[in-house]
């Protein structure tokens, strides 16, 4: 089902959030992805990311809390190709990816906050599944959203389910 934010504003004004998109630069060879939360918070430390990818249903959207650390990336080419294979619609990234022209021929997208060629730890610190904020939005698992090049907006309910 294609979309696009500007008409999902205009059409459930009041029943979606807006995020603070421009914290955010997009990558990856798709123009648009949606689907239901799943969330990861972490820092500097991939792990968790690795095992949210393994057990998300395909069409997630993976939304990574990453504290906006810049010091090394959280995402890279062997975790995007696993997405790729899994079916995973997109990632939100607060925080760095590496790989980025890899993921720019790949069959996905995403945002991040930028690049880093650091990998980061494997040491599975962090929590899955849970809610945090940022970029204006309350992130809880379950939610839905939906992104392309003019923003990301948010829903509790799924905005594309009676439409074709």
């Amino acid at each position: 089902m294609s979309f696009t934010t500007s008409l999902l504003c205009d059409e459930h004004k009041g029943n979606i959030i807006v995020a603070e998109s421009s914290l955010f630069q997009f990558y990856g060879n798709k123009k648009a992805f949606s689907g239901p939360v799943v969330t990861v918070k972490v820092y500097e430390d991939y792990a968790l990311i690795d095992e949210v990818i393994d057990e998300a249903a395909e069409g997630s959207v993976v939304v990574i809390h990453g504290s906006g650390s810049r010091r090394s990336a959280l995402i890279g080419k062997e975790l995007v190709e696993k997405a790729v294979k899994k079916g995973i619609s997109g990632f939100i990234v607060y925080g760095c990816i590496r790989d980025s022209t890899v993921i720019n021929e790949s069959n996905i997208s995403m945002l991040a906050i930028g690049t880093n060629p650091v990998l980061s730890s494997k040491e599975r610190a962090g929590e899955k599944n849970v809610s945090f904020h940022f970029a204006s939005v309350d992130w809880t698992p379950g939610l839905y959203v939906y992104v392309d090049q003019d923003g990301m907006v948010v829903s509790k309910t799924n905005l594309l389910e009676d439409t074709d």
